[in-house]
């Protein structure tokens, strides 16, 4: 699976495209988001994990609340999970 990310100039054209490419039978899902949050101001869930501007403080405070305030896992159960999906992905990506 192949992942495209695209820029759109305004709200109206992004929702049109959006809609275009939810109509063909080859595109698996769409996705549709900002990369600000509007209501925050801050930096999008997923655009934590991209490289690109430096986050603030601010940013950096919002991500550590959210993070208090998430489910937590035991490390054990975190690693075994992350181990199982390295198994599977290099099952599918070196064979």
């Amino acid at each position: 699976m192949k992942t495209i990310i695209v820029n759109i100039d305004n709200e109206s054209n992004a929702k049109t495209l959006s809609d275009f490419l939810k109509s063909l039978n080859y595109v698996k899902s769409v996705k549709y988001y900002s990369e600000i949050d509007s209501e925050s101001g801050t930096i999008a869930e997923e655009d934590w994990i991209k490289p690109g501007r430096p986050a603030t403080d601010e940013e950096f405070d919002d991500l550590i609340k959210k993070a208090e305030a998430s489910k937590s896992i035991p490390a054990e159960d975190s690693k075994s999970q992350n181990l199982k999906k390295l198994d599977e992905w290099a099952m599918m990506n070196l064979s």
